[in-house]
C-alpha cells in the first residue's frame, strides 16, 4: 500500500499588513510549525504534496511590497524537517513575484534540500509529469498546473493549464505508471464550491486517466468525493497562511489517499491555523465511497460574480481585522458595547 499526503497552499513569507505578526515572524522568533499531532498524522504518509506560495531567496527583502511573497532556505528547511518525502508544486500566480532570478533560486534551493518539484516546465520541457517508483513496484506520476492568464516569461516556466494539452498528457502518462496526480491551481477566491467548468475539467481528467485531481487557491476548501478508484477535491484551502480574517480562510484539509491494489481510501484532516503558530489538526475524517461523484457546482458567470463579492468582504474583513489588533482597547471597548447592549450592564465600558 502507498499512502499520499496532499494539502492546499503552503505559505512562509509575511504580507506587508501583518505588523511582523506573521508567518515568516514567528517562524524567526522561535514558534513550531506544525504541532504535534499534525506532525504524527503527516508522518503516516510515503509522500507529502503541496503549493508552494512563496519563492525561496538567499536574502529576504526587508519590507516585503504587496502581495509580492518571499521566504528562506532555513525557513523551509526548518518546515521539511517533518515532512516525508516532499514534493511541492511552484505552478502557481506567486513563484515569480521575484522575477526569474528568484525562481531559479528557489528551483536551486528545492534541489538541494531534496524537495521533488513538480510545475516546473524548465525541469520538464516536454512531459509535464514527474515519475517516482516506489518501493513496492508501483509507479506514480505526478504533475501541477497553474490557470491564470499568465505571460510569455511565466508560460516559458511553468506549466500554463491548458485541458486537451493535460488529458493527452495524463493518457500517455498512465501508460507508464498505476497512478496518476494532477494537481492545480485555479478556481476563484474564498469561495466554497467549484464552477461547472472546474467540474467538467475535472471530469475530463478522470476520463483520460487521473486517479486523484486536487485542486487550491481559494484559499477556502471544498468538499471530498471518493469513488474508490478516484480522489476528487477541487479545492484543499490553505494549509499554512496568515490569512487571519475569517475561520473559512483559517482552515484546510489535509487528505491522506491509500492506494492498495487500485483502489482508493480517503482519509481528511482537518488543518487550522491559529493566530501564532502552530498550525494544529482538529478533526480527522474518513471519506464513504460514492458510486458517481455528485459535485455541487455553480455555473461559471454566477461563480465569477459571487467571487468579485466575496473578494470585497474580505477585504473588509481584513481591515477590520487589523483594527482590531492595532487597538487591543478599542477591541475591548467593543466586546463591553457589545456585551452592555445586550445585557443593559454600563459597568464594563467606564
Amino acid at each position: 500500500m502507498i499512502r499520499i499526503a496532499l494539502t492546499g497552499d503552503i505559505f512562509l513569507s509575511r504580507q506587508h499588513w501583518t505588523f511582523k505578526r506573521g508567518i515568516l515572524d514567528q517562524i524567526n522568533s522561535g514558534s513550531d510549525i506544525l504541532s504535534k499531532n499534525l506532525i504524527e498524522f503527516i508522518s503516516r504518509a510515503d509522500y507529502f504534496i503541496g503549493n508552494l506560495e512563496t519563492p525561496v531567496l538567499d536574502i529576504i527583502p526587508e519590507d516585503p511590497i504587496e502581495f509580492c511573497f518571499a521566504s528562506s532556505r532555513e525557513i523551509l528547511e526548518k518546515f521539511l524537517i517533518n515532512i516525508p518525502h516532499p514534493i511541492l508544486s511552484i505552478a502557481n500566480n506567486h513563484i515569480l513575484d521575484h522575477g526569474v532570478e528568484g525562481y531559479q533560486q528557489t528551483l536551486k534551493i528545492l534541489n538541494d534540500l531534496g524537495v521533488t518539484v513538480i510545475g516546473s516546465k524548465t525541469l520538464l520541457s516536454h512531459d509535464p509529469f514527474v515519475y517516482i517508483e516506489d518501493p513496492s513496484g508501483t509507479t506514480i506520476a505526478l504533475s501541477a498546473f497553474c490557470n491564470f492568464e499568465t505571460g510569455l516569461i511565466e508560460n516559458e516556466l511553468i506549466w500554463p493549464f491548458d485541458r486537451d494539452f493535460i488529458s493527452m498528457s495524463i493518457e500517455n502518462a498512465k501508460k507508464r505508471s498505476q497512478v496518476a496526480v494532477v494537481y492545480l491551481h485555479w478556481g476563484r477566491e474564498f469561495l466554497s464550491v467549484p464552477s461547472s467548468e472546474q467540474v467538467k475539467a475535472m471530469m475530463e481528467f478522470n476520463e483520460s486517466g487521473a486517479d486523484i485531481i486536487v485542486g487550491h487557491h481559494p484559499h477556502v476548501r471544498h468538499a471530498v468525493y471518493n469513488t474508490g478508484k478516484s480522489v476528487f477535491a477541487s479545492s484543499l484551502g490553505n494549509f499554512i497562511f496568515d490569512q487571519y480574517e475569517s475561520r473559512a480562510t483559517r482552515m484546510g484539509n489535509l487528505l491522506l489517499v491509500d492506494y492498495d491494489n487500485q483502489k482508493l481510501g480517503t482519509e481528511i484532516g482537518d488543518i487550522y491555523i491559529p493566530r501564532k503558530l502552530p498550525v494544529k489538526i482538529v478533526g480527522i475524517r474518513r471519506i464513504l465511497e460514492t458510486h458517481e461523484p455528485n459535485i455541487r457546482m455553480v455555473p461559471d458567470s454566477i461563480h465569477r460574480f459571487f467571487a468579485s463579492v466575496m473578494t470585497q468582504i474580505h477585504r473588509i474583513l481584513l481591515r477590520i481585522d487589523l483594527i482590531l489588533h492595532l487597538f487591543p482597547d478599542f477591541k475591548e471597548k467593543l466586546r463591553c458595547m457589545l456585551h452592555w447592549s445586550l445585557n443593559g450592564d454600563r459597568s464594563r465600558l467606564t
